[in-house]
């Protein structure tokens, strides 16, 4: 999940969420708060004020050209569960909750991306799905247990025989 900080590295920085673009703030960055601990101090002191999870990491900051900052915030278990279509393969909804521009640089994502050329993009983005989920939610192992075994069994249905080599390939 992608929310844009408007303005430039030495003044006023609005962000906005890009789920809600109600929740906006404003933090004040210049001479000193370009650390990383000064301005992810700022930035966990607005956030900690919105009904939100977020994960604060400085290096999720990058400037875009002057134009900028994007910060990346972590998709919520929900999120992740619910880009989940009723057949068990993941839509492209799932894209926009791991902040990925396309199918293609998900692939790229992948050591292996030579093995995923046969491979529709449910197929992809139901390997990614799983991934995020035991990657990133393995704390939540008993929610999405049966969850993962259903995207299995459809891969599997389709001929995928090497799912969870596939799977543990993305670099996500």
């Amino acid at each position: 999940m992608v929310s844009h900080f408007s303005g430039n590295a030495s003044d006023t920085v609005t962000f906005i969420d890009k789920r809600n673009p109600d929740k906006t703030f404003q933090v004040e960055v210049g001479k000193g708060t370009d650390e990383p601990a000064v301005l992810t101090q700022k930035l966990a002191d607005e956030l900690g004020k919105l009904d939100t999870e977020f994960t604060i990491k400085f290096e999720n900051l990058k400037t875009l050209g002057g134009k900028g900052f994007y910060f990346t915030q972590k998709p919520t278990f929900k999120e992740i569960v619910f880009a989940q279509k009723a057949d068990g393969e993941w839509s492209k909804k799932l894209l926009t909750q791991i902040d990925i521009a396309n199918i293609e640089a998900l692939k790229a994502m992948h050591t292996s991306p030579k093995s995923l050329k046969n491979l529709s993009d449910g197929q992809v983005l139901t390997l990614v799905g799983i991934r995020v989920l035991q990657k990133h939610f393995s704390q939540d192992r008993k929610l999405w247990k049966l969850i993962v075994d259903k995207a299995k069994l459809k891969l599997a249905g389709q001929g995928i025989t090497n799912i969870d080599n596939l799977v543990n390939k993305f670099k996500i």
